[in-house]
């Protein structure tokens, strides 16, 4: 059963825009970025680092994967990419712990001001993947606990990917998603085209997307007061 959530209003008013490959490419200096310590890595064994303190932020090659982002109104504060480490089907429950201690040290020892307002995102992770969901519901609750107000594009669809860049300057979140395909040269990214709150639908299973926040596919962009009636008709999933 859908569950949805009061959309009471809050301050945070990120753009989440979803755009096409050639057009994340021509806006983020993907080969300049990965060189440095704004790009987000992740590791498949083990747990990569998260960037802490920084304007602009770029992950790319999320699948199974859970990418969470703090932000205060200076900076990032901080933005990891969590492999869903382990073939187990049920995660550890140690290592959620320890992930979620991770996320309260960062926050608390790098925001600008105590009664500073924080805002987020969590995006990524594989629907029909158990391990990525319970690292998921670990991180949503964590954020909920440090009274982050944030959004949620959750739950690709198999074989999807999504690259994220993030720029402070614009309080702006470039998605772009794709499917990977392998080639003797290489591998190739197949776009995805999301244009609408349908093909959103499509290839994500968790959305849940804050009052104030604007939701833009390309150049057309959404107002929450009109989304919020959207999702309620249409029957978009959201979280616990």
């Amino acid at each position: 059963m859908t569950k949805i959530k009061d959309l009471s209003p809050v301050s945070f008013e990120s753009k989440i825009k979803f755009v096409s490959q050639e057009e994340f490419n021509k806006k983020v200096p993907v080969n300049k970025i990965k060189q440095s310590d704004e790009y987000v890595k992740w590791k498949v064994r083990g747990h990569a680092k998260p960037v802490i303190n920084k304007q602009n932020v770029f992950t790319d090659g999320i699948h199974g994967c859970n990418v969470g982002a703090v932000m205060d109104s200076d900076k990032v504060i901080m933005c990891f990419h969590q492999y869903p480490v382990g073939l187990q089907k049920t995660p550890d429950k140690r290592t959620l712990e320890a992930i979620q201690e991770i996320i309260k040290k960062r926050v608390s020892s790098n925001k600008s001001d105590s009664n500073d307002s924080l805002t987020g995102l969590i995006i990524g992770g594989g629907r029909y993947d158990s391990i990525s969901r319970a690292y998921f519901n670990s991180i949503k609750k964590v954020f909920n606990e440090l009274g982050i107000k944030f959004s949620i594009i959750w739950g690709q669809k198999e074989l999807c990917l999504t690259d994220v860049y993030y720029s402070k300057e614009d309080d702006t979140w470039l998605v772009s998603t794709y499917k990977h395909k392998l080639k003797k040269s290489g591998y190739s990214k197949n776009q995805i085209k999301i244009n609408n709150i349908e093909d959103l639908k499509n290839n994500y299973s968790d959305i849940y997307i804050r009052t104030g926040d604007e939701l833009c596919f390309d150049e057309n962009k959404i107002s929450i007061k009109n989304l919020s009636h959207q999702i309620a008709k249409k029957c978009l999933t959201f979280f616990n």
